[in-house]
């Protein structure tokens, strides 16, 4: 299912496997701006995408990471629509690769055809604006986030998916989340959009309420270990149990992983 809304001058493409045609597991989005694509949405909604995109005047895709809910119209896309794809250096071998998906990634999601990229290099320009590119490593290695400079347009990627987050994966890092979130301070930007489709206006507050409490999650995940307290007994002073999301997702997805995350480096 493919959902299309003109947000200023930016087109948002929310997408999502559905089974009934009425009912979406889960929304990704991409997004338009200046002829530039950000992301492509999963294996199971490239027909759609492509078929919205088809006599638009787009100039090329950006992925913010390799993962396969942002890379699965890439092959598509560069087949139909003759896009060629950038993205991080770290990003692009990734891209290139099958991965092992787990049951729940390949249900909701699908599994992303093996696809090229160039560098994207610190930005890219043209007639209507630039996008600057910003390292955000936090999610994964590689991601990038991008702003448009001009209007203060920020597309975040998969760095802000909300404002108290309680899960990670394995290779994400949380204190690096930390230090993207800054970078996005800094920016002040006038809109965000995020991966998930979540549009926030005025967003600096939002983004800095995010990152003060990751600190103090942080600082107290800290106090607790140097206590002797053990992850788990952590995780259930702090968070009260395990989310709901671990077992559906193997345990790839969990709050004890967030929590680790903070005491790598302990």
């Amino acid at each position: 299912m493919l959902k299309a809304t003109e947000v200023g001058e930016v087109t948002e493409i929310k997408m999502g496997r559905s089974l009934d045609g009425q009912t979406v597991l889960y929304w990704v989005a991409a997004y338009v701006i200046d002829g530039t694509l950000i992301d492509t949405g999963c294996d199971y909604t490239k027909n759609e995408l492509a078929e919205f995109l088809k006599g638009k005047p787009l100039s090329r895709i950006i992925n913010t990471h390799y993962h396969e809910d942002h890379i699965g119209g890439n092959a598509f896309l560069a087949e139909r629509l003759g896009l060629k794809a950038f993205a991080h250096p770290e990003t692009i071998p990734l891209m290139g690769e099958r991965h092992d998906l787990y049951p729940y990634e390949i249900e909701i999601w699908g599994k992303p055809t093996p696809c090229t990229a160039e560098p994207v290099g610190s930005g890219v320009k043209d007639d209507g604006g630039s996008l600057l590119v910003i390292e955000t490593p936090g999610h994964c290695k590689g991601h990038i986030s991008l702003f448009e400079e001009k209007r203060r347009i920020l597309f975040s990627g998969d760095i802000w998916v909300g404002d108290r987050p309680k899960t990670a994966r394995a290779e994400e890092n949380v204190p690096q989340l930390i230090a993207d979130l800054k970078k996005f301070e800094e920016l002040k930007p006038k809109i965000m959009f995020a991966s998930l489709g979540k549009v926030v206006p005025n967003p600096s507050s939002v983004i800095r309420r995010t990152r003060i409490y990751l600190e103090e999650t942080r600082d107290r995940i800290l106090e607790l270990h140097a206590e002797g307290k053990s992850t788990e007994e952590i995780r259930d002073m702090l968070f009260g149990r395990e989310s709901v999301l671990a077992p559906v997702t193997q345990y790839q997805l969990s709050t004890k992983i967030f929590i680790e995350s903070f005491l790598r480096d302990a």
